[in-house]
């Protein structure tokens, strides 16, 4: 949706919105104010003056991507902990291994790499599926444009 705030029809809003859309943005807001100096710029001079500051604002932006991270712990046997070690410590970031009666590995992963990551597991822990999610917490990371 977009509003015109006072600009003749389709002159502000609509403008900074096809900026939006061009761009294929979503979940995001342009806010564009400008001060009447004294000449009447038309209707042309105010969607370039719009959709133009609009342009500039999306150039100067920075994206971020909303995603979910999983706090997880697996255990296996001492026989199985070869394969399945060097998958957690060079796909997950590796919080801590508990070596006990099993071994256990608590590490992060994010929602994007998750199902590989845990077939992976299932692949080498023996067909057993024993990926225990701890917690799961949403955050948002930078992202290039």
């Amino acid at each position: 949706k977009y509003s015109d705030d006072g600009e003749p029809t389709r002159t502000a809003g609509y403008p900074i919105l096809e900026v939006i859309k061009n761009n294929n943005l979503n979940d995001c807001l342009i806010i564009v104010i400008r001060y009447f100096g004294g000449i009447l710029l038309g209707g042309g001079g105010l969607i370039r003056a719009y959709s133009h500051t609009a342009a500039l604002a999306v150039k100067q932006a920075e994206f971020t991507k909303k995603i979910t991270t999983f706090t997880c712990k697996v255990t296996c046997d001492y026989e199985l902990i070869g394969n399945i070690d060097k998958i957690i410590r060079e796909q997950t970031r590796l919080e801590k291994v508990d070596y006990s009666d099993v071994v256990t590995f608590y590490f992060q992963l994010d929602e994007h790499n998750f199902s590989e990551i845990k077939e992976k597991i299932f692949n080498h822990n023996n067909y057993q599926d024993k990926l225990e999610i701890i917690s799961q917490k949403e955050g948002y990371v930078k992202v290039d444009y």
